[in-house]
């Protein structure tokens, strides 16, 4: 598998990509990992995958988390620094309604 990846990682695969990647929520983790190999430094491809996934979410699915653990998000931040704030924005929003959340249930 990882001679097949890094022959089609340096083409242009972001409408593949994208397409595979519309519904995270549906996706195995090795999945994710393999879209993430597969798009190589295409970082704002992954950033808008996870806007698209986390409008009108009112969590942050495993999923999400776990493409947002496995980025580089450094070099997300250098290579586009508004869709990074962006998600990381939302990300925090995210993070914040959870721990509301639990402190209501905890009450």
């Amino acid at each position: 598998m990882d001679a097949l990846i890094s022959c089609l990682a340096p083409k242009d695969n972001s409408s593949f990509i994208s397409k595979y990647m519309s519904d995270i929520n549906k996706l195995q983790t090795e999945q994710i990992d393999l879209m993430l190999k597969l798009g190589g430094s295409d970082t704002d491809l992954f950033l808008r995958t996870i806007l698209r996934n986390l409008v009108d979410q009112k969590e942050l699915s495993e999923k999400v988390t776990h493409l947002l653990q496995k980025m580089n998000l450094a070099l997300c931040c250098e290579r586009n620094e508004e869709r990074y704030l962006e998600v990381l924005t939302l990300y925090r929003t995210y993070q914040t309604y959870q721990l509301l959340i639990c402190e209501l249930l905890t009450n």
